[in-house]
């Protein structure tokens, strides 16, 4: 941070242009900081949270492309492209995304980066692949790096996230971690489908939830995160 002599005073017309210069191009190079906002509400104890901007899907079938735009946005500050445009990098149609091994690829290809990684759990998950889940939830994180994840939620499953649609069939969903509370043991999660933007039976989800990590890793069971 630039601060100002002991007197405060400026010393001239050309050192203030300077000084405004040059914190311009400090802002521009600086690193963000992996600490951008609060939740609201305020947060757990022992929380990092990243998130920057929600997004609703444009339409049913579209939760990946806006997960993966907000973890570009909430990492870059920014969105390269449209969800129509990742959609397509994607090869997303009528029945979504295949997996979160597209989500990977496209992270990194429009966020011009090679930290994301394609990641399963199994559908009993095991406790190796729970440890790796929690860890990489912290790293990620800890490094500004939001986490996209895919749902797979069997039809009467109870333990879906608050106030998703009457469990009468299954959902495979996308959403993006955007924070993390309690030592890795509760996540904070971006869900474009809220609100409505995936169907009317949506409109009493909320944009965003916090969850167990233990219960997200048993959601995401038989498919795949991006990390």
């Amino acid at each position: 941070m630039l601060r100002r002599n002991k007197q405060g005073r400026a010393r001239g017309r050309a050192t203030m242009m300077g000084l405004v210069l040059f914190s311009a191009l400090a802002a521009v190079l600086a690193p963000a900081s992996p600490a951008l906002a609060d939740p609201p509400g305020g947060g757990l104890p022992g929380t990092v949270f990243i998130g920057r901007s929600w997004y609703p899907q444009e339409n049913g079938n579209f939760c990946a492309p806006a997960s993966v735009q907000m973890a570009l946005q909430s990492r870059l500050g920014y969105t390269p492209h449209s969800q129509t445009t990742y959609a397509n990098h994607m090869g997303t149609d009528g029945d979504g995304t295949d997996s979160a091994q597209e989500v990977a690829t496209e992270l990194n290809n429009s966020g011009n980066t090679r930290w994301y990684e394609f990641k399963t759990i199994d559908w009993n998950p095991t406790q190796a692949q729970r440890n790796l889940f929690k860890y990489d939830v912290m790293f990620d994180i800890d490094r500004g790096y939001p986490m996209v994840v895919n749902l797979w939620i069997p039809a009467g499953y109870t333990g879906a996230p608050p106030n998703y649609p009457n469990q009468n069939r299954t959902i495979f969903h996308y959403v993006t971690v955007v924070g993390y509370a309690n030592n890795g043991d509760t996540v904070y999660v971006y869900d474009p489908a809220a609100e409505g933007a995936g169907g009317s039976s949506w409109g009493n989800v909320p944009r965003q939830w916090t969850m167990s990590t233990y219960d997200l890793e048993t959601l995401i069971g038989g498919k795949g995160y991006a990390a």
